[in-house]
């Protein structure tokens, strides 16, 4: 076909839509063809009003812009240019226009007109803190967004998030603050109520419920709104979340989830569930571990499952060990720390080699990925140690996995902080758990596990450098590790070590 000829019967850009959906558009006219097989309405190809920084008409903050604090890292490499920031809640069914879905009824909804841009904010600012990697192919936007249409649970599940987290950055008491948490706890309360019929329709024997599973969503949405709850992880609701996705892994026993191959949006679910788990058993200790998945194997999309498996295995071996202990029975038959040395290899090397099939923003990122996996191969292993062997006749190889910590988070500095600083915890707790009576690396790991939070949201991770603060000040002759503090302190630890 002639170049003038195409040029005719095609549009000079995508549409919105499918900008939003992430996909290539055919630019066919009037309307997309992308859109009418998915029944969407095509928005076209005009000029759409930007969501600029507003003002709102009426209400307490008439006359007021809304004050975002949090900049995003590495703007110009976000996917599309998502540079546009969220204007005044007051004032957005008047401001922006954009075509609802018709296959999700939320997106009619008059009462939830600032949908859209509340998942413009999750897609530019939210998804980027939730990933093991936040590159081009960021699963919380390539994973999430095709549930958003099928799926209000998973919809509302997704806005309470965002809202909460818009409302993390303002203080306690802040006008925004206030507003933004009213929207998440609406959003929140609409997700459980769906949540609970779901579950109820989930509980049923196979045979008296339809043959397509609606699992994976119920999954997503449990998933979700647990990392909105531990936005302030304090209150522990993000347990009850983990709970519920626990229950739905449970219902799926002997089905389709579990027994034929995944596709990848039930397997990054199910990874995520378990590495969840993993990290909330590090700090409580009940005698019966509750995490019922067998682990899949580590993915582009969770690339540092195979890590969380072995400092599981690790866990579980402590609190054999340490119940034998209690009950005064002979000790158990453990994995010795040689062998844990070499998964913890084996571990790192697959990890890396996932690397090289992820797209990354630069190759700097690609590197920084590299150091990062080091990171966590010395801190599993100083972790290994401290369960399962006396750390005090270990000090000489926990030492050299300690400095070798620092050496790679020394290396990661400038764009590889921002990148990657929602997985710094472990490595830094781990290796500040070391550093008792030397006050310039305690200092270090303060300011480190600060600009974490600074970067990727408090958490719980002021809890985390509380416990740390602790354990620096406590007399050596008290505890011989971390753990048995941690344990002493059950009914008041059990924070969230991620």
């Amino acid at each position: 076909m002639p170049v003038q000829q195409l040029s005719d019967k095609t549009a000079p850009k995508d549409c919105k839509k499918c900008q939003l959906r992430r996909i290539k558009c055919d630019r066919s006219l009037p309307g997309c063809n992308k859109c009418a097989k998915r029944s969407l309405e095509c928005p076209g190809y005009g000029i759409a009003v930007r969501w600029a920084q507003g003002v709102a008409s009426r209400g307490k903050l008439q006359g007021k812009s809304i004050p975002l604090r949090d900049a995003p890292a590495a703007t110009s490499s976000l996917p599309h240019g998502l540079n546009s920031v969220l204007s005044s809640v007051e004032n957005m069914q008047d401001q922006l226009e954009v075509p609802p879905s018709p296959s999700n009824p939320c997106f009619l909804d008059p009462q939830t007109p600032h949908a859209p841009q509340l998942l413009q904010y999750f897609m530019e600012r939210v998804a980027r803190r939730l990933a093991w990697i936040d590159g081009p192919e960021n699963p919380w936007r390539h994973v999430v967004l095709p549930l958003l249409e099928g799926s209000e649970t998973v919809l509302s599940s997704i806005l309470a998030l965002t809202a909460h987290d818009m409302a993390s950055q303002y203080p306690i008491g802040d006008v925004w603050c206030d507003k933004f948490q009213r929207i998440s706890k609406s959003y929140q309360n609409k997700a459980l109520r769906l949540l609970a019929s779901e579950l109820i329709i989930l509980r049923r024997p196979p045979d008296s419920r339809s043959a397509h599973t609606i699992s994976t969503p119920i999954l997503a949405s449990a998933i979700i709104l647990c990392n909105a709850e531990l936005l302030t992880a304090q209150e522990a609701g993000w347990r009850v979340h983990l709970q519920a996705a626990r229950e739905v892994i449970q219902a799926e026993t002997g089905r389709s989830l579990l027994q034929q191959q995944a596709d990848r949006m039930e397997e990054f679910f199910l990874q995520e569930f378990y590495a969840t788990s993993v990290w909330a058993h590090l700090t409580t200790f009940h005698d019966i571990d509750e995490i019922v998945q067998i682990p899949l194997a580590g993915s582009r999309d969770a690339v540092f499952t195979d890590f969380i498996r072995i400092i599981h295995q690790i866990t579980q071996a402590e609190r054999i060990k340490a119940r034998a202990e209690l009950l005064q029975l002979p000790p158990p038959d453990l994995i010795p720390c040689v062998d844990v040395h070499i998964q913890l290899e084996l571990a790192r090397r697959s990890a890396v080699c996932l690397g090289q099939s992820i797209q990354f923003w630069s190759d700097n990122d690609r590197c920084a990925f590299e150091h990062l996996a080091w990171m966590y191969f010395h801190a599993s292993l100083i972790y290994s140690y401290q369960a399962l062997a006396d750390p005090r006749i270990c000090q000489t190889p926990i030492r050299q996995s300690r400095d070798a910590i620092l050496t790679n988070l020394h290396a990661l500095s400038g764009t590889g902080n921002e990148m990657f600083a929602q997985n710094f915890v472990w490595p830094l707790f781990i290796a500040g758990t070391e550093f008792r009576g030397n006050r310039a690396s305690q200092k270090l790991i303060e300011r480190h596990l600060t600009n974490v939070m600074r970067i990727s949201r408090t958490l719980d991770r002021n809890r985390v450098l509380s416990f740390l603060k602790d354990w620096w000040t406590l007399p050596n002759s008290q505890c011989i590790s971390w753990i048995e503090l941690a344990r002493k302190r059950a009914w008041a630890c059990g924070f969230f070590l991620a």
